[in-house]
């Protein structure tokens, strides 16, 4: 067994014009799957961009918000997930702060849970 460490201070610092966030990766294996974990601080946020590949964005401790290729942002909150499938439009960000774990990868297929729709 392995401990991993994954807190923000091990983690990579991500910024950019409009983004500023830490990201640890944790896993990523052969067929393209990583999983991170996103560590945001108040008033941090992913600039808006296109999904590389499908993205399930969970978060785990906080609140945010997220949005789709229209835009408009949604509140989310610990215990909520965002998906994104490759090729869409999104951003994220936060006022309070908030950490996520990221799931990334190719055709990926978010499972049988009940899902608020708002993009249309």
């Amino acid at each position: 067994m392995k401990i991993i460490m994954c807190d923000d201070s091990v983690g990579k610092l991500i910024t950019s014009k409009e983004t500023n966030f830490v990201a640890t990766r944790l896993i990523r294996d052969g067929v393209g799957i990583r999983v991170g974990y996103m560590f945001f601080k108040k008033g941090d946020r992913v600039e808006f961009h296109e999904a590389s590949v499908d993205q399930l964005f969970l978060v785990i401790n906080g609140e945010g918000w997220v949005a789709g290729t229209d835009r408009d942002s949604v509140e989310i909150h610990k215990g909520e997930a965002a998906f994104w499938k490759q090729g869409e439009m999104h951003e994220a960000g936060t006022e309070k702060g908030m950490e996520v774990i990221c799931i990334e990868g190719k055709n990926l297929d978010e499972y049988n849970t009940p899902v608020l729709q708002f993009d249309k």
